[in-house]
C-alpha cells in the first residue's frame, strides 16, 4: 500500500495540467495560461517588444502561447520568448 501512495504522490507532482485562453482587447491578441486552474501568466502585450501592443492577430498570439506552454511543461520557468523566437514565430 505505501508503494501505491508514493506512485500516486509522484505522478501528481509531475502531471501539471495548463489550460490557454485567447483573447482581445484594444490594444490586439493576448493569452492567459492557467496551471492547475490558476491563473500564472497574463500576456495582453508581445512579449519582448518594448511598447503596449498586443497581437496582430489571433493565430500570432496562439502561436505563442503553445510555445510558451510548451517551455513551462519542460519546468523552465519563468518562460521567457527572445525577440529572435518571436520572429521565429511569427515568420509569415
Amino acid at each position: 500500500k505505501l508503494l501505491n501512495i508514493l506512485r500516486i504522490k509522484i505522478f501528481s507532482f509531475f502531471s501539471l495540467q495548463y489550460a490557454t485562453i485567447i483573447f482581445t482587447e484594444n490594444i490586439g491578441w493576448g493569452y492567459q495560461i492557467f496551471e492547475n486552474g490558476k491563473l500564472i501568466i497574463d500576456q495582453k502585450n508581445v512579449p519582448a517588444v518594448q511598447g503596449n501592443t498586443g497581437f496582430k492577430t489571433k493565430e500570432d498570439a496562439e502561436k505563442v502561447c503553445q510555445f510558451v506552454t510548451r517551455k513551462l511543461e519542460q519546468k523552465e520557468f519563468p518562460p521567457s520568448v527572445s525577440v529572435d523566437e518571436l520572429d521565429s514565430l511569427l515568420m509569415k
